[in-house]
């Protein structure tokens, strides 16, 4: 998963991502809470996501979520957020 700080470009047509935080297993509730809420937007386009506990998490702390729209996270993300097709990889 990443969080990002995003910002308008000069144009203001166009986002520009001013921070990037990977996130990976181990964080702390409280840490993770604050996570979320400093950032602008979650980015989880997963394919194998079992619950959109992230994508639930997120919300709950306001920020907005970019997911994919495949199985049960496209039910999950609010009207604010956006949704991205696609196709598995195959490997």
């Amino acid at each position: 998963m990443c969080l990002a700080r995003v910002s308008w470009d000069s144009t203001g047509e166009d986002y520009v991502c001013e921070s990037l935080t990977l996130i990976g297993l181990g964080i702390r509730r409280r840490s993770l809470a604050a996570l979320y809420s400093a950032a602008d937007v979650l980015l989880a386009p997963s394919y194998g996501e079992g619950f959109g506990v992230p994508t639930v998490e997120a919300q709950a702390c306001g920020t907005r979520v970019i997911g994919s729209g495949w199985a049960a996270t496209a039910d999950l993300v609010a009207e604010d957020g956006w949704l991205v097709e696609g196709q598995p990889l195959l490997g």
